[in-house]
């Protein structure tokens, strides 16, 4: 797979307040890398009772970081996108594998849109 719609920043929030004091977050960039785009289906085929709901957005394929994790940001630069728009999602699941075509190290990245 190719990858080549754009760039993936990912970011994980650290906590930099004091002790004691209200959590304040900050973004620190974990990766960037060119990312490509995978198919999902917004709807299951067969709803079951126990299952995890998760609004997915988007999913990606990137670069393999076995460091990036659920909950972690990623902000996705559309590359074919004239207007340069910056999209904010969390990441709700993070597969680290093997590219079945080219035997490459990737990370496919299933995305929920946060809210501005």
């Amino acid at each position: 797979m190719l990858l080549d719609r754009g760039i993936c920043t990912v970011y994980e929030e650290k906590d930099v307040s004091g002790a004691g004091e209200m959590p304040r977050y900050e973004r620190v960039i974990k990766m960037q890398s060119w990312y490509g785009e995978l198919n999902f289906e917004t709807s299951p085929q067969w709803p079951t009772e126990h299952r995890e709901e998760t609004r997915t957005a988007a999913r990606v394929r990137i670069l393999q970081h076995r460091g990036i994790n659920k909950n972690d940001v990623a902000e996705l630069a559309d590359g074919m996108d004239d207007r340069e728009t910056v999209k904010t999602y969390r990441i709700t699941r993070a597969y680290h594998g093997v590219d079945d075509d080219s035997g490459e190290r990737i990370t496919d990245l299933t995305l929920e849109a946060m809210e501005a």
